[in-house]
């Protein structure tokens, strides 16, 4: 009893850590840990966390703030949108990548930004 009570409380601390943008998108950047990732956040979904809406909706409200550039911007949201994408959040991953969709037609449309625009179209 004691066991599963202290592996609930880090399913919740590793929730509350994994739903801050910064550190997602740190955990993102590394290519090796994708499979060790994707499998902490099912963990903490399998907990009752609401991870990859919360991850959603800080990413949206990250671009309405715009306190970073554009393009680091579309960068996460291509990360995070395929991440979402592949864990299966697909309404999630949809929502991130049409705001990162609408941040690259912002853009001087050069054929960087209309590739950029393209891989928003999972």
């Amino acid at each position: 009893m004691r066991a599963q009570m202290l592996q609930e409380k880090r399913l919740c601390i590793l929730g509350a850590e994994l739903s801050k943008l910064d550190i997602f998108e740190r955990l993102m950047r590394f290519a090796g840990s994708q499979l060790k990732l994707l499998q902490c956040f099912q963990a903490v979904i399998e907990h009752g966390s609401r991870l990859p809406s919360e991850l959603a909706v800080s990413y949206l409200a990250k671009t309405d703030c715009g306190c970073n550039s554009r393009l680091d911007l579309i960068h996460l949201g291509l990360r995070l949108g395929g991440f979402l994408n592949e864990a299966g959040w697909y309404a999630d991953a949809q929502r991130v990548l049409l705001r990162c969709r609408e941040l690259c037609q912002q853009m001087p449309q050069t054929t960087y930004y209309k590739r950029l625009t393209l891989e928003c179209c999972h």
